[in-house]
């Protein structure tokens, strides 16, 4: 797999809340090289960060869900519908996140 901030490969969002990686081949020819469905659906834009794609987008119940992909296996690592105490997020997430790695941590601003 080619490295995930490398500029031959590309990372989309359908509504459907799916994240899809696109390879760009030299010829300008693109590729579906793997997806991983995270949210019943979304409109969010990814980040990628340290090898990890961090999206939002919402339940079937239009809760909102936060997701962190693993890109590497384009898997779901984490994925957040609700606060501590329980109680789910109450909307769904549009909006790209914005990451910031401060040492060995990161944070996530949605």
């Amino acid at each position: 797999m080619a490295d995930p901030a490398d500029a031959s490969t590309l990372y989309a969002v359908t509504q459907d809340g799916t994240l899809h990686r696109i390879t760009v081949a030299a010829d300008g020819s693109l590729t579906l090289a793997g997806s991983v469905r995270f949210a019943a659906s979304s409109t969010s834009t990814p980040t990628i960060a340290d090898g990890r794609a961090y999206v939002g987008g919402a339940t079937e119940g239009y809760t909102g869900v936060l997701a962190v992909i693993d890109l590497a296996t384009m898997t779901v690592e984490h994925a957040i519908g609700g606060f501590a105490n329980g109680v789910s997020l109450p909307g769904d997430v549009k909006a790209a996140p914005t990451v910031a790695v401060q040492g060995d941590a990161t944070y996530v601003y949605f």
